[in-house]
């Protein structure tokens, strides 16, 4: 709740700076300008104070869609070379699950080497 009241509060104060800024525009003086200029960023100032949370949130958003991205890209990846191996227009790929499956089969068929079972 906290961060959508944080998020409005910005927008508005953004939208105050949007008419100093079309107001700046208008005005040819140097310094009204300048005025309008120290006017907006004691706003935007005001507007960021206490917004940590919201500039936290904001990044762990990021880095979590950053995340998937690169998941999805992987996975893209993969089933791009899999599909290239179906088809044998290159190498066979050896994907990272045939990989494990591999090494559990492997492993049962010492198990099942080592220790026989009575008859």
């Amino acid at each position: 709740m906290k961060l959508i009241s944080g998020e409005m509060k910005l927008a508005g104060e953004l939208r105050s700076t949007a008419q100093l800024l079309h107001a700046i525009e208008r005005r040819s003086s140097v310094r009204q300008c300048r005025s309008l200029l120290h006017a907006i960023e004691r706003r935007l100032e005001q507007a960021l104070k206490g917004q940590d949370d919201l500039v936290d949130e904001f990044t762990i958003r990021v880095t979590k869609i950053g995340k998937e991205t690169l998941q999805r890209d992987q996975l893209m990846r993969d089933k791009e070379e899999l599909s290239i191996a179906r088809k044998g227009k290159k190498k066979e790929v050896d994907h990272p699950l045939n990989r494990n499956l591999d090494k559990v089969w492997q492993v049962s068929a010492s198990l099942v080497k080592s220790k026989p079972s009575p008859l």
